[in-house]
């Protein structure tokens, strides 16, 4: 419960440059850290809003980790709080926007 309340202040993922992208990502997604998936979700949020508001398609990548980050929160977060991830996700999703 601690988590999803303190989601907004969970600083986004940085990653250092295009290159370290993927293995960027999959550290955060191997840590199994709820706090690393909300940064990655942020970060990934982020980016595709922009890349949206140019006119592009959210990466392959963004989009595989994304949902991968997804799957392993709303996981987690649903077993241990004993709510369904549907509502889960919607929580987390309006606090990303």
């Amino acid at each position: 419960a601690e988590l999803l309340n303190s989601i907004v202040d969970i600083e986004e993922l940085v990653v250092p440059s295009e290159k370290e992208r993927e293995l960027t990502y999959k550290n955060a997604i191997r840590s199994c850290e709820p706090q690393q998936l909300v940064s990655l979700l942020k970060c990934i949020h982020r980016r595709r809003e922009e890349r949206l508001e140019k006119g592009k398609k959210c990466t392959a990548v963004d989009e595989r980790y994304y949902k991968n980050a997804q799957h392993n929160l709303y996981s987690e977060l649903s077993f241990v709080l004993d709510k369904e991830k549907k509502e889960l996700e919607q929580y987390v999703e309006s606090c990303l926007s």
